[in-house]
């Protein structure tokens, strides 16, 4: 047992090692001079020059990474030159709200999952089950934040049940501590009470077939005694195992939560400091044809692909539908309702008659014409961070999977970029190579890499010792050609799944980017963009921020139901329970 322990232990240095070494990385690569924000304006080049040499921004990168790990290994997280604070006194102030927020999360999140997944695997088909498996696509669906603002104008803005913004202090009593955090908690839980919901169903659904679960049943055990005391307890590993990797999820959904709430927490600590560009604080043929009867028929690949297409022609006829441009301003038109008709001035100067039918914006601009135009964005991002995912993943998992010698290394790596919270990477990615369309999908890109290269990993590993893989060897093939001609079609299927997967976490990345400010400029009209602008007046034009949700979630839902119909029918594991 301890000498498993200890390879266990060994095995993640190289796993810390990578972290860190991505950690300093971003932390020194990130725009942001702390030279510049000591000398303030009046330093000359001379003065920034010798404020650089004493921070030590003068010697070799690994002479720096040396220094910053020793610090950190001695507990000196560094000092923030834009705050004016030690980076370990800004976490103290901070990290209470942040612990409130994601503790009460994970045991609402527990509390209202296990039984729910439990029940459904119980009545299996039934409505609850169907209700369960709705709901846990829809919680993947739709973005946190548009959760945060449904929740606000419904349970504080309308029945006015809970304060909207902010966080009170446990010290200043636990009950209006507790009030305060309802809703942030109940916003950030949605997406957890949807993941762990299936994971249980799985899990309980498979333990209710072993023999052990008859065998109770045939003593005359009654049945909630055998959910709760032979099929729950069964299944909790994997449940257990995903609650403990969801760590990184909750983490970036804490950063999107606390900026909604006006939480002063790390994550919102985080977005500052991105912001602010403060660089001393730390990141923490007949068979095709039939596969193809077989996907129509399924109602998920269905639906996902009619209203896929509607949007699709929504954003290229934005032109057209939209008759206004999205850019042009009217400040005699801020805030109107949706309706409103009158006559807008153009950018030239010229009078036309035009209707708001989402309303305008705190600018005069037409939220009806952005959001056309932010449909076009959305899917571009989703298909291109897709395509380049499963591009990098492959050529990374066909290495690892087929030249062992590569593997240990590679799967360090990918295992220290799996560590990383995925928005937070994303955000960083963004910082330091500046907001593009081109930089926000590959920022977004990299995240889903790992995940890629696993899956074409364990394919190649499965697929490199089959016979016609042999025959191409003994042919003296090369090995570039058996991996892409012979390897790589057999496993397109999941590659496949995983591309869609991919594609809508993508489109809510980048409105969650947008949303913290942190994505593409404000002037181009993405939904996250949109909603962050709307939620300045949110209080007076709601629909500002409701308008693009209504968007932005059924691309996700639609992308993700095709993800899920073509899982059923493409997955063997899944077509032969269909």
């Amino acid at each position: 047992m301890l000498s498993l322990l200890g390879k266990r232990l060994l095995a993640t240095l190289p796993v810390i090692l990578v972290v860190a070494i991505a950690v300093f990385m971003i932390v020194r690569l990130t725009p942001g001079d702390p030279a510049a924000i000591i000398g303030g304006n009046s330093a000359t080049n001379e003065d920034l020059d010798r404020i650089r040499a004493q921070l030590g921004l003068t010697q070799p990168l690994w002479t720096q990474f040396a220094t910053w790990a020793g610090h950190v290994l001695q507990g000196d997280l560094g000092f923030s030159y834009f705050l004016n604070k030690p980076v370990v006194a800004l976490i103290g102030q901070r990290i209470e709200p942040t612990l409130s927020l994601a503790i009460g999360t994970l045991v609402l999140a527990v509390a209202i999952a296990l039984p729910l997944g439990t029940l459904a695997a119980w009545r299996m088909g039934g409505w609850l089950d169907k209700a369960v498996m709705a709901f846990s696509v829809a919680g993947f669906s739709v973005p946190v934040f548009v959760i945060g603002y449904v929740l606000i104008y419904l349970l504080a803005m309308k029945l006015q049940w809970f304060p909207v913004q902010g966080y009170r202090r446990i010290g200043q009593g636990v009950g209006p501590w507790a009030r305060q955090l309802v809703l942030p908690c109940l916003t950030l839980a949605v997406t957890y009470v949807a993941l762990l919901a299936r994971v249980t169903r799985a899990a309980v659904s498979e333990a209710l077939t072993e023999d052990y679960i008859r065998t109770a049943r045939a003593k005359g055990i009654g049945e909630r005694t055998v959910l709760s005391h032979h099929a729950l307890r069964n299944a909790a590993v994997p449940v257990v195992t995903v609650i403990g990797v969801s760590a990184a999820l909750l983490l970036g959904g804490v950063v999107v939560t606390e900026t909604v709430y006006a939480i002063p927490g790390l994550g919102q600590l985080t977005v500052d400091a991105v912001l602010n560009r403060s660089s001393s604080i730390p990141a923490s043929g007949t068979e095709a044809m039939g596969t193809f009867h077989k996907l129509w028929r399924h109602g998920a690949v269905r639906g996902g692909t009619l209203v896929l297409l509607v949007l699709t022609l929504l954003g290229l006829m934005a032109p057209w539908l939209g008759t206004f441009d999205p850019s042009a301003m009217d400040a005699s038109f801020i805030t109107v309702p949706a309706g409103t008709a009158g006559q807008v001035t153009l950018p030239d100067g010229s009078m036309v008659q035009h209707t708001f039918w989402m309303g305008s914006d705190s600018v005069g601009r037409d939220v009806w014409s952005r959001v056309l135009y932010g449909t076009r964005i959305s899917l571009l991002v989703g298909v291109l961070t897709a395509f380049l995912a499963i591009a990098l993943g492959c050529t990374l998992g066909m290495v690892a999977g087929y030249f062992g010698a590569a593997d240990a290394v590679l799967m360090r790596v990918m295992d220290g970029l799996m560590a990383i919270p995925a928005v937070l990477l994303a955000i960083t990615l963004v910082a330091m190579l500046g907001a593009s369309l081109p930089t926000v999908i590959l920022a977004i890109a990299v995240p889903e890499v790992p995940r890629v290269t696993r899956l074409v990993r364990a394919l190649v590993i499965g697929l490199r010792d089959e016979p016609f893989v042999e025959a191409a060897r003994a042919l003296a093939t090369s090995n570039a050609v058996i991996l892409w001609r012979d390897i790589l079609p057999n496993a397109l299927a999941p590659l496949i799944v995983q591309g869609t997967f991919i594609a809508a976490s993508a489109v809510l990345t980048e409105a969650i980017l947008s949303f913290l400010g942190l994505g593409l400029p404000a002037e181009v009209p993405t939904w996250g963009n949109i909603m962050a602008e709307g939620r300045v007046l949110f209080s007076q034009a709601p629909g500002n921020v409701l308008w693009p949700a209504l968007f932005l979630v059924p691309t996700v839902l639609a992308i993700n139901l095709l993800g899920d119909g073509l899982r059923d029918v493409l997955d063997p594991k899944f077509s032969k329970r269909s």
